[in-house]
């Protein structure tokens, strides 16, 4: 019995002691996982971890241990003293697989899960961390959780700050010749994960980010045209989670942050790819960092393209926030004609109104007429042709206007050729509408 009692208070001195040495050294707090690599080419033989000191160089990580996560059931299947290991003199550290360039301890092959899964860094030993152990922020120093297209795991997300995201290492769907990097190299703070983006891998050097991303307003990305003038930018947006789908949110900015401009949205659809993060919650504010890009489906590529963020990490901002102020619509004075894009909520995300929606509009209520025989779609047909008939009344007979302002003035600029298809198509259907329902 005596002997057990000495035993534990010399384990319990020692943990004092390392702790009380620890504590006086702030090495930990200079150490961060800048890089993890958990999905590879085919047998997965270079994942890794990465340590960065910030470039202080030849940081001792004795008394740390790397533990690696399993979000199945959110306990340890992986742990690795880092005791008389260092950063190297430019501040690097790797663990990882032996096909790794300059990795400094090794685990097996095809080790690192792909997620959902995180990966921390504590001060003690490996022996608090036998298989199974459970999720723990006690001692922790910093952690990622990641997935490759999976769903958050909340019981996992407690190793993060609040409202940190969960890190999709397949973001460009290309997760097996990309890893998760910290941008700018060594950014973000330890627990926080907003920073981490998606590139080639780079063990034991500087992560090869490129230019920081642009803070932009949502008016500004979405823009007066067509197009975003910022479309293929990395971008930061901020503003309300107006709602959610399986695969997508919507953002809109709060009241302060729109402008006066009719022709630009205040509102942008969010692609995540799979579930949307527990960020994008109804209500929340939060920054949005990615890529502009201009969508339009492959089943329908005549479609005027729709402004979206994809590739988006989510940060929390704050909860619980009032939805902004709905746009209110008035036909005045474009009145008579359609516009060209709502998103799924209804809203408005253009306020312009081009030729090849007023032609969709008299085709569909045309063909409604004849296979319903409902005299009303006559006049709505009646009404959709003449709002067409408005950008065929131009200076130059056998021209056309391609834009209504909301100001009910017509953008003078050069016509898509396309728009010629659209206007026969068009014409073409009221002519073979009228005929089948005229009496014979």
């Amino acid at each position: 019995m005596e002997k057990g009692l000495a035993r534990r208070l010399l384990l319990a001195g020692r943990g004092l002691a390392l702790t009380l040495v620890l504590a006086a050294a702030p090495l930990a707090a200079q150490l961060l996982i800048n890089e993890v690599d958990a999905d590879t080419p085919s047998i997965d033989a270079l994942e890794l971890v990465e340590l960065y000191d910030g470039g202080a160089g030849n940081t001792s990580l004795s008394g740390l241990v790397l533990v690696f996560f399993n979000g199945a059931l959110d306990s340890s299947y992986l742990a690795l003293d880092l005791d008389s290991l260092s950063t190297d003199a430019t501040g690097y550290f790797v663990a990882g697989n032996s096909g790794v360039a300059g990795v400094d301890i090794l685990f097996a092959n095809d080790t690192l899960q792909n997620g959902a899964d995180a990966v921390a860094l504590y001060i003690g030993d490996a022996v608090a961390f036998p298989n199974g152990t459970p999720l723990t922020t006690a001692n922790l120093v910093d952690a990622l959780v990641y997935d490759t297209s999976d769903s958050d795991d909340l019981g996992l997300l407690v190793l993060l700050n609040p409202g940190q995201p969960q890190v999709n290492e397949n973001a460009h769907a290309l997760s097996d010749v990309e890893s998760n990097q910290r941008c700018p190299n060594g950014s973000g703070g330890a627990r926080n994960t907003t920073t981490y983006s998606q590139l080639a891998p780079s063990p034991g050097g500087a992560n090869a980010c490129g230019a920081p991303p642009v803070v932009a307003a949502i008016h500004d990305v979405q823009g007066s045209g067509a197009l975003s003038p910022l479309a293929g930018v990395n971008v930061t947006v901020s503003g309300i989670v107006t709602a959610v789908r399986s695969n997508a949110f919507f953002l809109q900015a709060t009241d302060a942050d729109a402008d006066a401009d009719p022709a630009t949205s205040e509102a942008i659809f969010v692609f995540t790819g799979g579930a949307p993060p527990v960020a994008a919650a109804v209500g929340n504010e939060v920054d949005v960092t990615g890529i502009v890009s201009e969508f339009s489906p492959g089943a329908d590529p005549q479609q005027p393209p729709v402004t979206e963020i994809t590739a988006p990490s989510v940060a929390l901002v704050s909860s619980g926030n009032p939805l902004p102020a709905p746009i209110v619509l008035d036909d005045e004075p474009t009145v008579g004609g359609v516009f060209d894009q709502l998103d799924r909520t209804g809203q408005v995300v253009t306020t312009t109104k081009r030729l090849w929606p007023q032609t969709e509009r008299v085709k569909a209520a045309a063909l409604a007429a004849r296979i319903t025989k409902d005299e009303c779609y006559w006049g709505m047909a009646a009404a959709a042709a003449n709002g067409l008939l408005r950008y065929l009344s131009t200076d130059v007979r056998g021209l056309w206007y391609d834009r209504l302002t909301s100001e009910g003035t017509f953008i003078r600029e050069p016509a898509p050729a396309s728009s010629f298809y659209h206007i026969v198509a068009a014409v073409a259907e009221l002519s073979t509408s009228l005929d089948a329902t005229e009496p014979k």
